[in-house]
């Protein structure tokens, strides 16, 4: 039981990492996400 835990530990891990990287890659390789910074950079200015 124990040795089922921590593999199923490994791969939820190891499949939560990759969707971060995935994610990290994505959003920084795309102009959506720099308008969205800026659109927050200028809001958070405002205030």
């Amino acid at each position: 039981m124990s040795s089922v835990g921590i593999i199923l530990a490994v791969v939820v891990g190891i499949a939560i990492l990759g969707l971060v990287v995935w994610t990290y890659r994505w959003e920084t390789s795309g102009d959506d996400y720099n308008e969205n910074n800026d659109n927050v950079s200028k809001a958070d200015s405002a205030k």
